[in-house]
């Protein structure tokens, strides 16, 4: 997680900062000359408070990273690799349940998603410390790590809402439960300049607790998720006066607890940013908008759906949520790290609004269904998601002479000599 931090005032991008030259038409269609100009400014700022990492986990990736990986390999391409895992049980398990909602896959699926959900969770811890020691820490790379982590909320989230047999509504709130707090830690981190991983909603801690309840659905079944918490813990006597929910209903009221929580202090942080460099306050709320729109109005056509779409698409709707999130996220991420000002009209977050109009107004045009228009924009976006992943990705690795998923050769066999000097000054 890389980021970068300005002395004296970062707050929107290019807002405040000293004016930077342009080198000419950028040809790409997401980042400006005067972006790719402002990269040589980039640094790395960043702070993670998990317990599990600071107390117990530190120690076993850096074991992992010198054990496992050999200096050759890319930092980009073991995040890719830790995303596979998860895309590899998403395919496993839709191969049993296609619409994953009122579906049981055997066991083996949630056990393997267990062990992927823990192997992108090592992937993700390590992919950094492979770029300081190879000395390939870029831009590029916060890009593609942080790029990997927003498609692991949908991915994820559609092996957990199975495995705890979760209805489409309940789904797709928990879906904005574990996308929101991701969301709001890199708005707070667009105005403050660094990433702050806090003790609650901490992605490591959260990613332990999939590996458990993925585990738990794997050894108890279905059943377990209905039954009540007080009886799932033994604590019937213990607990009598405390509300009597079941396991999935507590474990989601806890999700979103967490989540309100860390976005109520992801809040007060821009709030106290905004008004300590007398920032427009109005500007800072409206890099909600996009993710709100979207969010808001693809609620809106799922519940005024003619068809039940939410109820019998589940995992496209999840998965179009995703894309949508994912896109949101890394433009502002693309205006943090390039420091240029971040569009908030973009129309790709408005596109689901046309399901609330169809359902209003058209839905017996007799031209097109409800249907095709789903798919239909859902497939825009994916060919919107595709064209702006490799055009950021491919015109960053040319601007900053790198490649994303090798070390060039030179590069290689001087951070080997360097690596073997080392132990042998040991």
């Amino acid at each position: 997680m890389i980021g970068w931090r300005a002395s004296g005032i970062v707050t929107m991008s290019t807002q405040k900062t000293k004016k930077t030259k342009k080198s000419g038409k950028s040809p790409s269609s997401y980042l400006s000359a005067e972006g790719l100009h402002n990269l040589k400014y980039y640094r790395y700022s960043g702070t993670d408070k998990s317990l599990l990492a600071n107390l117990f986990l530190k120690r076993h990736w850096d074991w992992c990273t010198v054990t496992f990986f050999p200096i050759w390999m890319a930092p980009n391409l073991i995040t890719l690799c830790g995303l596979i895992c998860i895309v590899a049980n998403m395919i496993s398990l839709l191969y049993y349940c296609p619409n994953t909602v009122g579906c049981v896959a055997p066991s083996w699926v949630y056990a393997l998603a267990a062990l992927g959900v823990y192997a992108y969770q090592i992937f993700d811890n390590i992919d950094g410390r492979q770029a300081r020691r190879t000395g390939t820490s870029s831009p590029l790379g916060e890009l593609f790590d942080h790029g990997c982590d927003s498609l692991f909320v949908p991915f994820a989230g559609v092996l957990m809402f199975n495995a705890m047999h979760l209805g489409p509504w309940t789904a797709w709130a928990g879906f904005w439960a574990t996308a929101m707090p991701f969301f709001m830690a890199h708005w707070e981190e667009y105005h403050t300049g660094e990433l702050i991983l806090g003790v609650l909603a901490n992605p490591t801690e959260g990613q332990f607790v999939m590996c458990a309840l993925l585990l738990t659905a794997a050894i108890k079944g279905p059943a377990m998720w209905s039954t009540s918490w007080k009886t799932a813990l033994g604590v019937e006597s213990l607990a009598a006066d405390l509300p009597d929910l079941s396991v999935t209903n507590a474990i989601l009221g806890l999700l979103f607890i967490g989540g309100f929580t860390m976005a109520f202090v992801n809040t007060v942080v821009v709030l106290r940013n905004v008004k300590k460099h007398k920032s427009n306050l109005l500007r800072s709320l409206l890099l909600l908008f996009p993710l709100a729109a979207s969010g808001l109005s693809s609620t809106a056509w799922f519940y005024l759906s003619k068809i039940d779409l939410l109820q019998n698409h589940t995992t496209a709707a999840i998965f179009f949520a995703g894309l949508q999130f994912s896109y949101i996220l890394n433009r502002m991420l693309i205006a943090r790290i390039t420091r240029t000002e971040y569009n908030v009209w973009n129309p790709v977050p408005l596109l689901p609004i046309l399901g609330p109009l169809f359902c209003t107004f058209l839905s017996n045009n007799g031209l097109v269904s409800e249907l095709q228009l789903f798919y239909g924009v859902l497939g825009v976006t994916a060919l919107i998601y595709v064209h702006f992943v490799c055009d950021v990705v491919g015109h960053l690795a040319d601007h900053l002479g790198i490649s994303c998923f090798t070390i060039p050769y030179p590069k290689r066999k001087s951070v080997i000599a360097a690596v073997a000097a080392a132990k042998k000054a040991d």
